[in-house]
């Protein structure tokens, strides 16, 4: 699990998202809170749950393909996305917003780290720049 985040917290994101997706994980809340902070436990607890398989019915509720998904909205089949000359600007704005929002998320997470914008030992954070 790459990143700046803390791992516990990463894992305990990664069980609601393995639970949303129908693994039973009932057994799984006590072993995350015996892990505690432990890095060896917390991997080996999410490795655990990696290899459950999701619940196959869910597939069925949300489907992959356009055409399915859009007869499961709120709107129906009847609701159709009519393309028009401005696709392509809309793509190339919707690519720069993507990709100015990760470069910002990637550049910015280490400096938001506690460290940098709380300080360390009285010294304020802004000091602390290397």
């Amino acid at each position: 699990m790459a990143g700046w985040t803390i791992l516990k917290y990463l894992l305990e994101t990664e069980l609601i998202q393995r639970t949303e997706e129908g693994c039973d994980l009932s057994e799984y809340s006590q072993k995350f809170a015996a892990a505690g902070d432990d890095l060896k436990e917390l991997n080996y607890l999410y490795d655990e749950i990696m290899e459950l398989e999701p619940n196959k019915t869910l597939e069925l509720n949300e489907p992959n393909e356009l055409d399915e998904i859009r007869k499961k909205s709120p709107r129906g089949a009847a609701w159709n996305y009519e393309s028009s000359k401005t696709d392509k600007i809309d793509i190339d704005l919707f690519y720069g917003a993507w990709l100015g929002r990760c470069c910002g998320c990637a550049l910015g997470k280490p400096i938001e780290t506690t460290t940098f914008m709380a300080g360390k030992d009285g010294i304020p954070g802004w000091k602390l720049v290397y």
